[in-house]
């Protein structure tokens, strides 16, 4: 009989097939790029990239080793990096698309990550952001359980990151919500 750890359970819960949506839009969006270096930043395992075909220049950026680790093992089509989000280890402008999924809230300074990102994308990239809106319920009562759990959250309203990323020098294209989740 096979045992989920905590974070096996949670990763179970968030990519069930309530959230589909929005991760075929993501994954959409990726396909455009397949010619250029595509980035999950704060990415994990690299789960949403196991959507995507082997063939695709694809790394995942995360700061847990254990993290890499066991989505090396699940993934190993996958590069996996080492790194904080505030510094990417890439050349400036030679990121085709960066994409963020359900990460924004782990770093404490929205700003630096933002301008980080903003400095390795190409100028014709692409930056895609799938996180909690921090205005909804829902959102405040994920918040309260990653709080309890020594998480460390910082939750962002979509309104205050549109104002982050504009100031950034982001020109936001699209915005999709779904219940208490945003792209």
């Amino acid at each position: 009989m096979t045992s989920l750890n905590i974070g096996d359970y949670i990763l179970k819960i968030f990519y069930s097939s309530s959230r589909k949506g929005l991760y075929d839009i993501v994954i959409n969006y990726l396909k455009r790029y397949h010619q250029g270096l595509i980035v999950d930043l704060g990415g994990g395992v690299g789960h949403l990239f196991s959507f995507l075909e082997k063939d695709y220049n694809k790394i995942v950026l995360d700061k847990s080793l254990i993290l890499l680790k066991k989505g090396l093992s699940l993934y190993p089509e996958i590069n996996f990096i080492m790194s904080v989000s505030e510094k990417i280890p890439m050349r400036e402008n030679s990121i085709a698309c960066i994409v963020m999924n359900d990460a924004l809230h782990h770093f404490q300074n929205h700003e630096n990550v933002l301008s980080e990102t903003y400095k390795v994308l190409r100028k014709e990239g692409c930056f895609l952001i799938n996180d909690f809106d921090y205005d909804h319920f829902l959102s405040k009562i994920m918040y309260l359980f990653e709080y309890l759990m020594l998480l460390g959250p910082n939750y962002i309203s979509l309104e205050n990151l549109k104002n982050k990323m504009k100031l950034t020098g982001f020109k936001i294209l699209d915005v999709y919500k779904k219940s208490f989740e945003f792209l």
